[in-house]
C-alpha cells in the first residue's frame, strides 16, 4: 500500500489554518503500542480533554493507510481496504464509508467525536480512539502505565475480488467476506487474491500449493510447489521441477511429467518433455508423443510439426496428414496455409493439395512463418478469379 502522499506538502498547508499552540509539557504525553510496537514520533502522542491525540503521519502509516489532504475544507482522508474516514479540522465528527459494498456504494455515516483534529506544534494530530476504530482497529487504555495499546484486526488486507478478500495476521492468511466474516480461516503461509473468473484461490502451505473454493473447501490439493494463474480454465501446476496442467473443478488432465506444458487450444495442449514436442488431450491422453523438435497449437484441426529440419501438419489423433516436407509454414486460416519450399512460397488446403503454385519469391503473410496474422481476402479474391478463368 502506497505510503502517505506529499505529508510535507500537507503539512504546509495545514500550518497556514489555525492552530493550537503549546509547549511540549502543557499536555500529558503518552506512549502509544500498535500491535505490540511502540510507535515512536517527533511530536509525542498527548492528552487533550481526556482524549488521545497523535500525529496524523505517523499513526496512518503504523495503520498502513493512505491520507489525502483537502486545503479548501480542510478535510483529511483516510482510508483502508475496508473503510474510507474523512475528518475535519476543528469539526467535531468523522465521515466514514463502507468500502466493501458492492461498487463502493455504502451510505456515508457520521459519528460524533469528542475533540477534534486540530494542529500542533507544526503537526496534524487526531484522536487516536476515533480515528483506529473508524479503520477496523482495537482501542485499549492501561491506567497503570498510562498507554494506549492499539491493535490492528488484520496486518494486511487485500483488494476485494468480488466478495472476498485475503487478510493476513501474524504471518497467517485467509480470507474475508464483505461482511467482515471469515471465510478461510488464517492458517495458511500464503493467500493470492481470489480469482472471480473461477471461484478460486491460491493458497500456500508448508512450500506446497493448491487452490481453494469461495467456502474454504479445497480443490486443487496442496500437493504442488507452485499453481499459477487459471487462463480459460486451467493452471498450471508444477512439482518436483515437472510442469502439469489442472482445471478449475481440480481435475490433473496432464499430470507434471513434462519439461513445459502449454495451454489448451481447440481441446489439446503442447507438452515438451527431453527437448522434444507432442500434443495431450482434456482427458490427459496423449495424441502425440513427444516426438517433435518443435510443435504449434492446432488451427481448424490441424497443428504445425518439425522434424529433421522439415515441417509439415498433424490432425487430432496425431496422425500426419501433410507430410513433414516444407521448409517453413504458416497455421491455417479459412482453410488455406502458407508454405515455404526450397526459397518459394505458396498456398496449400487441409487435404493439404496445393491451391497456389509453390513458385512465388516472396510470401504473402506477415511475419516469417508460423504464426503470422495475415488477412487472405486477395487470395480467395485471386482465386475465385483464376478458377473463373479456368472455366
Amino acid at each position: 500500500m502506497k505510503k502517505i502522499i506529499a505529508f510535507f506538502v500537507v503539512l504546509a498547508v495545514l500550518f497556514s489554518y489555525t492552530t493550537v499552540a503549546c509547549a511540549d509539557d502543557d499536555y500529558p504525553t503518552v506512549d502509544v503500542y500498535i500491535n505490540g510496537e511502540k510507535l515512536y514520533t517527533d511530536q509525542p502522542a498527548i492528552i487533550y480533554q481526556d482524549r488521545t491525540l497523535v500525529p496524523l503521519r505517523a499513526i496512518c502509516e503504523a495503520l498502513k493507510c493512505d491520507v489525502d489532504w483537502n486545503g479548501e475544507t480542510q478535510t483529511i482522508t483516510i482510508q483502508n481496504e475496508l473503510t474510507i474516514v474523512n475528518a475535519t479540522i476543528g469539526a467535531y465528527q468523522l465521515k466514514m464509508k463502507d468500502r466493501r459494498a458492492e461498487n463502493g456504494d455504502g451510505a456515508q455515516q457520521e459519528t460524533p467525536i469528542d475533540v477534534p483534529p486540530m494542529i500542533m506544534n507544526g503537526r496534524t494530530l487526531v484522536p487516536a480512539r476515533a480515528i483506529s476504530e473508524a479503520l477496523n482497529a482495537d482501542v485499549g487504555w492501561d491506567p497503570d502505565t498510562g498507554t494506549v495499546a492499539i491493535t490492528m484486526e488484520y496486518d494486511a488486507i487485500g483488494i476485494f475480488r468480488g466478495n472476498l478478500a485475503s487478510v493476513k495476521k501474524d504471518g497467517k492468511g485467509g480470507l474475508i467476506n464483505k461482511k467482515g466474516e471469515i471465510v478461510v480461516p488464517l492458517v495458511y503461509d500464503y493467500v493470492g487474491e481470489y480469482d472471480t473468473n473461477v471461484g478460486l484461490v491460491i493458497v500456500k502451505n508448508n512450500g506446497k500449493a493448491g487452490c481453494l473454493n469461495e467456502r474454504g473447501e479445497v480443490v486443487v490439493s496442496l500437493a504442488y510447489d507452485e499453481v499459477f494463474s487459471f487462463i480459460n480454465g486451467w493452471a498450471q501446476v508444477w512439482k518436483d521441477g515437472k510442469k502439469g496442467l489442472v482445471n478449475k473443478e481440480g481435475y490433473l488432465a496432464v499430470p507434471p511429467v513434462y519439461d513445459s506444458v502449454y495451454g489448451f487450444d481447440e481441446g489439446f495442449a503442447i507438452v515438451e518433455k527431453d527437448w522434444k514436442y507432442g500434443f495431450v488431450n482434456t482427458a490427459g491422453e496423449i495424441v502425440a508423443s513427444p516426438v517433435y523438435d518443435n510443435a504449434y497449437d492446432f488451427r481448424e484441426g490441424l497443428a504445425p510439426v518439425k522434424k529433421d529440419g522439415k515441417w509439415g501438419y498433424i490432425n487430432t489423433k496425431g496422425e500426419v496428414v501433410i507430410p513433414l516436407v516444407y521448409d517453413n509454414i504458416w497455421r491455417f486460416r479459412d482453410g488455406l496455409a502458407q508454405v515455404q519450399k526450397d526459397g518459394k512460397y505458396g498456398y496449400i488446403n487441409k487435404e493439404g493439395e496445393v491451391v497456389v503454385p509453390i513458385a512465388s519469391d516472396s510470401g504473402s503473410e506477415a511475419g516469417d512463418g508460423l504464426g503470422g496474422n495475415t488477412d487472405l481476402d486477395d487470395l480467395k479474391k485471386a482465386l475465385a478469379e483464376l478458377h473463373a478463368f479456368n472455366n
